[in-house]
């Protein structure tokens, strides 16, 4: 007869209780936090749950632009992209409005709704919050304010415990504080106005970068945002070859490195960074021909813990395809005719400041 062995959980040393748990995805753990006093305690302390980020893989939001809640799905990068995956239903949108991404951090996004309403939101409890809008006059079909693109970012600030929502465009420079619940200009005499570029931020050292036009030299840079000094700054240089008449450029993250994409030539062309802010560290890493592509476009995401590189097309379409290029896999989970977004995030149980 086979030999039941059970096991109490008194007789479990904490730390490892505290190991097996910082492992488990989000909706486990809710479900955990009823087991016993001790699992409470453990998972609602916030250090566990910084912990648990920390241990979290990458995950990928893949977000139709007109907000299909039945299409919005969370995606592990380490399976295979073509396997079924369970919609979010982030019910707080109005279906069928645009919608788009515009920043990831700490287990939360940063959306932007029906073009001038924002919300925070953590995919995996659900948890949303709406923030109040800075372009008060701004119309219901204006990507612009004066001609001028808005650029988005989100980040996270540690030292005072507080996510920062950053607005620019034109002259003026601006972050919602959700610690203060309110939006605070920044004055800075050397201002310069900034046009092209991408109006989404890439998060990278906790430091939010754009890609962006100076129209007074009428040269692109790096723009970044520190979130501790709650300043704006051009100190991280582009390559020194990088060719300025490129128009379809932008900036990612790839395999713990600030990256630098540019389609030319019938091929999309990959730089990165090996040591932030040192120009001559910038490295041509991957080339991948448009031949390979269905679309004819690429924005490279993130990276795979295999070093497979996953991108979006110019359509619905996720692409992987390893450092020599070659294509693995494309799936489109959408039939959107305005294309999709798509962001990493890892789960977390962080809750957002009152």
């Amino acid at each position: 007869m086979e030999k039941k062995i059970r096991v109490e959980i008194g007789n479990i040393p904490e730390e490892l209780i505290i190991q097996i748990l910082m492992r488990l995805p989000v909706k486990s753990l809710f479900r955990f936090k009823c087991v016993s006093k001790l699992y409470l305690s453990l998972i609602t302390d916030p250090n566990f749950a910084l912990s648990h980020l920390k241990l979290s893989p990458a995950r990928l939001l893949y977000l139709p632009r007109n907000a299909y809640a039945s299409q919005t799905l969370s995606i592990d990068l380490e399976e295979d992209a073509s396997l079924p995956h369970a919609p979010l239903n982030p019910s707080f949108l109005t279906p069928n409005s645009f919608c788009d991404i515009k920043g990831s951090c700490r287990g939360f996004l940063l959306l932007r709704h029906s073009i001038k309403h924002l919300y925070l939101w953590n995919p995996s409890t659900n948890v949303h919050k709406p923030i109040p809008s800075l372009l008060r006059h701004e119309r219901e079909t204006d990507f612009y304010v004066f001609g001028r693109p808005i650029f988005y970012g989100f980040c996270y600030d540690p030292l005072k415990d507080d996510y920062l929502v950053v607005v620019a465009y034109f002259h003026v420079r601006s972050y919602f504080s959700l610690r203060a619940n309110a939006w605070c200009q920044i004055d800075e005499e050397d201002a310069h106005v900034m046009s092209g570029g991408s109006r989404t931020g890439t998060l990278f050292n906790d430091i939010i970068h754009w890609l962006a036009l100076r129209d007074d030299v009428g040269v692109r840079v790096i723009l970044s945002f520190d979130p501790i000094q709650r300043s704006f700054s051009e100190v991280v240089p582009l390559p020194a070859d990088f060719n300025q008449d490129h128009r379809a450029c932008n900036l990612c993250v790839l395999g713990g490195f600030l990256g630098l994409y540019v389609a030319e030539n019938n091929a999309t062309r990959i730089w990165i960074m090996k040591e932030y802010k040192e120009q001559s560290s910038w490295t041509m890493s991957t080339v991948v021909a448009f031949d390979n592509l269905p679309t004819k476009s690429l924005s490279p995401i993130c990276t795979t813990k295999s070093g497979d590189i996953v991108g979006k097309d110019c359509d619905t379409g996720l692409v992987r395809f390893n450092v020599e290029g070659k294509l693995l896999e494309h799936v489109s989970y959408s039939n959107d005719p305005h294309g999709c977004n798509a962001a990493t995030y890892r789960e977390s149980l962080f809750s957002l400041p009152c």
